[in-house]
């Protein structure tokens, strides 16, 4: 086999697997309420004007809070419209007082 040859089936092989792997992290993200779907945890997520959390089920609020979505960098914006997803209280209260400084 020629060095091109093998050269593309290498890098075919990479975009490949880089593709999967792309999928595969947007559908761990996207709130997917399938049979793997956490039963516990919060998103946290954009409300209006504001930064709320939900239960990972996408229910109501259970607790709205004061920090103001203009005051963010445009990268956590960006995230909350999506949601992100934390396992437990500890994470929450982490990722809400990094949101809030």
């Amino acid at each position: 086999m020629n060095i091109k040859l093998r050269v593309a089936a290498a890098l075919a092989a990479v975009v490949s697997a880089v593709t999967a792997s792309g999928f595969a992290f947007a559908s761990a993200g996207s709130g997917s309420t399938g049979p793997e779907a956490p039963a516990e945890g919060f998103v946290v997520r954009a409300e209006g004007e504001n930064v709320a959390v939900f239960p990972p089920d996408g229910g109501e609020a259970v607790k709205m809070t004061d920090i103001e979505l203009k005051s963010l960098p445009s990268v956590d914006r960006i995230a909350l419209e999506d949601g992100i997803f934390v396992e437990n209280s500890e994470e929450l209260a982490k990722i809400l007082e990094d949101l809030g400084s």
